[in-house]
Parts: structure tokens; C-alpha cells; sequence
């Protein structure tokens, strides 16, 4: 995909909300596999968390139990901002990281693991930026005038490593209208915003940008501010609908998950 100079701009300037865990694993004799989740970052009271859809953390929790599954690596790639000093993902054990989720039949579709200080230090250095409370409490107050999402396409990330232990994993960044109201059919009990690609873009499929941020946009062009208003967490092909799980509807959940854990280890 070729990106004009202020395009690529753009994508680097948004692309420091976006961190990616990345797995290597096997199943059986098969070759290995790799894997880019999309995700962010957010920080309740002390605690910052990788947030992603909940799907993921679901099937992340699959593989870890399954007898089947071998996982040989995984990582945090961080190296999508505009100031990143380092392309070297940061290593991360799974098995020892507290992790949540929600998926469920009605709507929510949202998981966190939380990060070790360390970890959270080198993403920082890194230029990565934390969602603070600031962002999702005070969004009922704003009138969105735009929206897109940020993740990493199934079909811009490498299906395997290279011999040289490489993969790709390429983001980027769709325009989309938001809808007053779901499908028939796809009407859930939980809020979700729900939008519809519009534009013609270089992919078959989204899939891949699960768990990626939805930015919204409100202002004009000599004050205009974004907000993560959303997870990316499911897509009809068929109508390029898009449903995504507002922050403000789970972030208080995370934050309720996020004391007990620290109450338990005081």
C-alpha cells in the first residue's frame, strides 16, 4: 500500500496509540505461526493495561491452556509512533500477567492485561501514549464529527517469521460514518458504535484490526481534537459495517477489575 508523505504523517502521528502483542506459537508438528493483536494502552489510577477486544484475550486464554498450543514467543511491538527509538519489541510473559475480559452475547467485547512497571517504562521511552480517565469521563459532553480506526489488517502482517526471525506488521487507518442505528438484526443490549466504511480501501477485510482504537473527532480545521472513544470489535463484510465497544461503557468495569487486583495484592 503506498502512502502519500502527509498520509504516512498522519498514520505516525495516530500510530502511537497502538501497540501490538505479537505471538509466535505452534500447533502440534505444524509450522510455526505468527500473530499481531491489535491494542492500546491505558492507565487506571497506578496501573497501565494493554486493552484489546475481548475476543482476543479469549482466544489468547485458549491457546495458553490448550495441550495443543505451544507459544514460542510473544512481545509487545510499540514502534508505530512518530518518535519511537527503538524497533525491538518488548518481551512479555503471558502466563504471569493478570489478565480480563468481557464477550459476551450482548454486546461487550473488551480485555486488558495488565503490564508490569518495567514493561510500561520502555513503552513510554518508546513514545507510546496511555489513555488517562480524562479521556472517556467527560465524552458525553462531545459532539464527534468524524471517526476512524486504527489496527493492523490480517493482510499487512507476515503469516509466518522470515529465516532471519522478521516478521511485518504494517498499520493503518480507515475513515468511517458512524450510524444512528444497528442493522436489523445485529441489535445487541449494550451500546456499541456502530459505522460504516465508506471509502474504497486496500483491503478485502478488516480482519486483524479487532481490539484496534476508534478515534473520534470534534472541532474544526484550527482546533481540531480526538478522543479513543471505542474498541474495534466486529465487521459485516457484506454492508462494511463495522460495531465497536464504546471506553465509556467498559472502562468503569476495568477500573472496578484493576482496584480488586491491587486490593488482593496489598
Amino acid at each position: 500500500m503506498s502512502l502519500t508523505a502527509e498520509e504516512q504523517g498522519i498514520l505516525r502521528y495516530f500510530g502511537r496509540h497502538l501497540v501490538a502483542l505479537c505471538l509466535t506459537s505452534r500447533q502440534g508438528k505444524s509450522p510455526s505461526r505468527f500473530t499481531a493483536y491489535s491494542g492500546t494502552l491505558l492507565r487506571v489510577d497506578e496501573t497501565v493495561l494493554w486493552l484489546t477486544a475481548g475476543h482476543i484475550i479469549r482466544q489468547i486464554e485458549d491457546a495458553l491452556s490448550s495441550s495443543e498450543i505451544t507459544i514460542d514467543e510473544s512481545v509487545l511491538a510499540d514502534a508505530f509512533g512518530e518518535s519511537f527509538v527503538s524497533e525491538k519489541p518488548v518481551p512479555i510473559d503471558l502466563r504471569s500477567s493478570p489478565r480480563f475480559y468481557r464477550d459476551d452475547d450482548n454486546g461487550l467485547d473488551f480485555g486488558a492485561i495488565l503490564l508490569h512497571p518495567h514493561h510500561v517504562r520502555l513503552l513510554i521511552a518508546n513514545g507510546v501514549a496511555i489513555l488517562e480517565e480524562a479521556n472517556w469521563v467527560r465524552q458525553h459532553n462531545v459532539t464527534f464529527e468524524g471517526y476512524m480506526m486504527l489496527g493492523l489488517p490480517e493482510e499487512f502482517t507476515s503469516p509466518q517469521l522470515s529465516d532471519d526471525g522478521l516478521a511485518t506488521v504494517s498499520p493503518t487507518m480507515i475513515t468511517v460514518r458512524r450510524l444512528e442505528e444497528e442493522p436489523e438484526g445485529h441489535k445487541l443490549a449494550s451500546p456499541r458504535l456502530t459505522a460504516r466504511i465508506i471509502d474504497p480501501i486496500p483491503l478485502a477485510s478488516v480482519v486483524g484490526m479487532s481490539g484496534g482504537p476508534i478515534l473520534g473527532f470534534a472541532g474544526n480545521e484550527k482546533e481540531l481534537r480526538y478522543w479513543i472513544v471505542a474498541l474495534q470489535s466486529a465487521w459485516l463484510e457484506r454492508t462494511r459495517t463495522t460495531f465497536a465497544c464504546p471506553l465509556p461503557i467498559f472502562a468503569p468495569l476495568l477500573t472496578e477489575w484493576v482496584r480488586s487486583q491491587t486490593a488482593d495484592a496489598a
